[in-house]
């Protein structure tokens, strides 16, 4: 059916009206007055007519609103039903009759064989997946004490689970009554197989996460059979029009598929850009500091004490870090981390205004990191991950009186009782951070001189106290570790944990400990700016005591906290151009190098002098790439700088502006993070040193190089990853331990080895 940009007709938009099954304000206003012969007309048979057929969004809305309708409707009629039966006091020869599993207590061993009962001692079926074929209630028998699984296929007789043999009434009334509860229920539950819901009349029975997050769900893969046409105005970005009309399938981390985001044309295109892996297990993980009050808990033996507070209401909030985007990033990576050992609910910022993210229009600007990485997803996935927005946060805990001025007992409301602080949208966000630093434990102790160290349990603070005095004080004889004693000889996995910690140290000589003070505390607040900065990459500050918990850290990061589908397809649309571009007799695989050149954004230029160079240098520096080879190069100067002359006399240059064609329509401030994902898939690549733009391109190489299992993955080096200024061309040739200035590069202990720990 061809598109018809006008919309459509003024006599399709009156027919529209007459037969909108919707009942809002806004069509009883609209709807136009009938004439006498399209109101005597039968409309029973007009509606069936061909000529203007109910619209998609109307069908939609219209099964929403009788899906809601069937939900009420069954679930209000299901537990009224419960609760009246219950209250009858039915017996059964003087012997007390469990209701809601329908028989004799007495003879429920002999009576449920077969029937989908399960018994305690059987494996647990929490978190398992309901079949198509059954749903599942768990219910709770206080006065046995123990628990029962209730499965009831889809074709079973409801009968075998309630019947009126069972209950042995003394008159026909009750006889009656048995018979309508058992047809109810199996109507019921039809109706709910058919909506594909689960009833839990346990709250423990499920490891659904409690309550909102408020974070937005990403679309995932399209379900087949389906026409999918861009939007021509937002032509790589799909409408919320057409993401109303596709169905897809949850979305997930693991999978990258573009087809809602315009391409690229192949698989393999698609495929290629992927680094992250897909490692089950790690999903389960837990610190040793997560507590539930629902009976979840990582390790009960460890919990020293029972909490009123759990994971779930426990928090860690955090203020933006007044760098650009990169090291905001940085310092997400790092919270999050932090909130995952201490086993605690990370609070988003609210939206605002990352400094030189300033393309396009005002809404375009005002950027959370929510809309970077799959933050819904992330979440639900990891169990031991918890990620709420600040909106969420404050309507579940501070507007309802639930914080107080921090170690006294006055309580305090947000300023203005607001719960909305994006930017634009609600008062000034410092109001925001002066309240937060009022009411939580300010961790301004927690700074670049210190290193973030977790014990294996968590009541091990004291093992790493003795472990950190023991170095300092030299009891082994040996001198306080640098970073050179360990260049080309990195430490490995298995290595006790006082040598890992001898690795890192960098000449930090304090640890700052998840101390009882902060685990009491219900939030933790890490200030930035002036009066606190933790400014380094997650890795280079958290210490573990158990080392699968640090590797499981490093994959977390890799593997889950990745650019969102539409920078991704974005970056692989122009790998496929560069690379065809590129395709020649000489090169058949369309290789190219890449170039990241940072020279006037902010104050780069003052503060680093020593990572600017001159035309003459930057051609020596990429003196080793062959005569017309492909360049792509990313970079805050037009490709019509002087400085880019002498390249394009010698290479063939390509920049973001040569492919615009191929992200139309994106918000502009993705760009940067596209042309990230490009220049780390070059064969080779320069970056400039004290830039974490070019860091996370380094970084991003390092997951790709063990991918592809290249010469000297196994020791973190990267052979073909170079700064441009001569003093640091061969950072990467050899690997190095963490040291400062730690956010200047980034180190190979983020990506060497890192699987080691799976499933042990």
């Amino acid at each position: 059916m061809a598109h018809n940009p006008t919309g459509p007709s003024r006599r399709s938009r009156q027919n529209r009206y007459v037969f909108s099954l919707t009942n809002s304000k806004r069509n009883r206003q609209q709807r136009p007055t009938l004439s006498s012969d399209i109101a005597n007309a039968d409309f029973s048979l007009l509606a069936k007519g061909t000529s203007h057929p109910e619209s998609p969004h109307e069908q939609a809305k219209r099964k929403r609103k009788r899906r809601r309708r069937n939900v009420l409707a069954v679930f209000t009629g299901g537990m009224f039903l419960i609760f009246f039966m219950d209250g009858m006091h039915l017996y059964n020869e003087n012997k007390p009759v469990d209701l809601l599993k329908g028989m004799n207590i007495d003879e429920r061993n002999d009576k449920t064989e077969g029937y989908g009962y399960e018994s305690r001692d059987q494996p647990n079926l929490r978190g398992g997946e309901i079949s198509s074929s059954q749903t599942r209630s768990r219910l709770s028998n206080n006065n046995m004490g123990d628990e029962v699984h209730l499965q009831m296929p889809k074709y079973a007789p409801i009968s075998t689970f309630v019947s009126k043999k069972q209950f042995s009434p003394r008159d026909s009334l009750l006889n009656d009554v048995a018979d309508k509860v058992a047809d109810l229920l199996r109507e019921s539950t039809k109706k709910l197989e058919d909506m594909k819901l689960v009833v839990s009349f346990d709250s423990t029975a499920s490891d659904v996460k409690p309550r909102s997050s408020g974070l937005r769900p990403s679309p995932g893969e399209p379900l087949p059979n389906q026409e999918i046409e861009m939007d021509r105005r937002k032509k790589y970005k799909p409408s919320k029009h057409l993401l109303s009309r596709i169905k897809t399938k949850p979305h997930e981390i693991a999978e990258l598929h573009c087809n809602l985001y315009g391409g690229p044309n192949s698989d393999l295109g698609t495929s290629d850009i992927v680094y992250w892996q897909d490692i089950g297990s790690d999903d389960a993980y837990m610190s040793p500091f997560y507590h539930t009050n629902r009976g979840d808990a990582a390790d009960d033996d460890t919990v020293p004490f029972m909490v009123a507070r759990d994971s779930y209401s426990k928090y860690l909030t955090f203020e933006p870090d007044p760098g650009g985007f990169n090291n905001n990033r940085m310092a997400f990576e790092m919270y999050l981390v932090l909130s995952v050992a201490m086993g605690r609910t990370l609070v988003l910022p609210p939206a605002h205004k990352f400094p030189l993210l300033n393309q396009g229009t005002e809404q375009e600007t005002i950027l959370s990191m929510e809309d970077f990485f799959h933050l819904h997803t992330l979440q639900k996935e990891m169990k031991g991950v918890n990620i709420i927005t600040m909106e969420e946060f404050l309507k579940r805990e501070a507007t309802s009186g639930h914080f107080t001025r921090y170690a006294s007992d006055e309580k305090m409301l947000p300023p203005h009782n607001e719960t909305v602080w994006d930017y634009g949208r609600g008062p000034p966000q410092e109001q925001l951070w002066d309240y937060l630093r009022t009411v939580g434990y300010r961790a301004e102790a927690w700074s670049n001189d210190c290193v973030g160290a977790f014990p294996s349990d968590a009541g091990g603070n004291s093992i790493l106290v003795e472990m950190m005095e023991g170095i300092l004080n030299r009891s082994d004889g040996r001198e306080l570790p640098t970073h050179l004693d360990y260049q080309g000889r990195s430490v490995p996995y298995s290595a006790p944990p006082n040598e890992r910690l001898r690795e890192m140290l960098a000449g930090r000589d304090r640890l700052c400990l998840y101390s009882d003070e902060m685990q009491d505390a219900a939030l933790v607040h890490f200030p930035s700016g002036k009066e606190a900065r933790l400014f380094m990459q997650f890795y280079a500050f958290s210490f573990f005591e158990d080392p699968r918990q640090a590797t499981w850290s490093y994959r977390l990061i890799r593997d889950h906290l990745r650019y969102k589908d539409v920078i991704m397809c974005a970056a692989a649309r122009i790998i496929e151009a560069i690379k065809q571009q590129s395709h020649s007799s000489s090169n058949p695989t369309g290789t190219y190098h890449s170039l990241h050149l940072r020279r006037t954004e902010g104050l780069f230029e003052s503060q680093y002098k020593e990572a600017v160079i001159s035309e003459d240098e930057l051609m020596q520096s990429l003196s080793s790439i062959e005569a017309n080879s492909t360049i792509y190069v990313a970079s805050d100067e037009q490709k019509n700088h002087p400085i880019f002359t002498p390249l394009r006399e010698k290479y063939n240059i390509v920049m973001l502006e040569d492919f615009q064609n191929l992200v139309e329509g994106l918000n502009p401030n993705f760009l940067g993070m596209i042309e990230q994902m490009v220049a780390a898939k070059a064969d080779t690549f320069f970056g400039t040193y004290f830039s974490t733009y070019s860091g996370f391109i380094s970084r991003l190489r390092g997951y790709y190089s063990v991918q592809r299992e290249e010469e000297g993955h196994d020791e973190g080096i990267l052979r073909k990853t170079f700064y441009i200024t001569p003093q640091h061309k061969n950072e990467y040739a050899i690997a190095n331990a963490v040291h400062k200035p730690f956010f200047a590069r980034e180190f190979p202990i983020a990506w060497r080895n890192i699987n080691n720990g799976v499933r042990e």
